[in-house]
């Protein structure tokens, strides 16, 4: 398991992980949760570390936001779909998404959200020309 995808699954457990100001790790949450994410979490501390350290140094916070894996991809579908993309670089996004390091999605998720906005006003305006 990767670190980001270990956050992540945390995250979506009932646990936070993060860097306390002296950049020790720290899980908090549901007690029961984190018992059972320690084991991993111990396996894969320094993997986890340098996501978290990467995440706040590009976002300037001390907490990691995890990107919402899942918006992207229907984003990435959705695009596809507006631009007539094939299924190779479709397949090829997608598998480009799950190697990202969650701090990068967000902005990709931004620009994604234009390209479909761009899109739909000009099918608007070719539908009324």
């Amino acid at each position: 398991m990767n670190p980001a995808t270990l956050i992540m699954q945390a995250k979506q457990d009932g646990v936070l992980l993060a860097l306390s100001d002296t950049g020790n790790l720290k899980a908090t949450g549901n007690p029961a949760a984190v018992s059972r994410r320690i084991p991993a979490i111990r396996e894969h501390k320094l993997g986890v570390i340098a996501v978290l350290r990467a995440a706040n140094d590009s976002q300037g916070e001390q907490r990691l936001v995890v990107g919402d894996h899942h918006e992207l991809d229907a984003l990435i579908h959705c695009a596809a779909a507006h631009t007539s993309m094939s299924a190779e670089r479709l397949a090829a996004m997608l598998a480009v998404r799950k190697r990202m390091a969650p701090a990068l999605i967000q902005g990709d998720v931004d620009q994604l959200r234009e390209l479909i906005a761009e899109t739909d006003s000009e099918r608007r305006n070719h539908a009324n020309d």
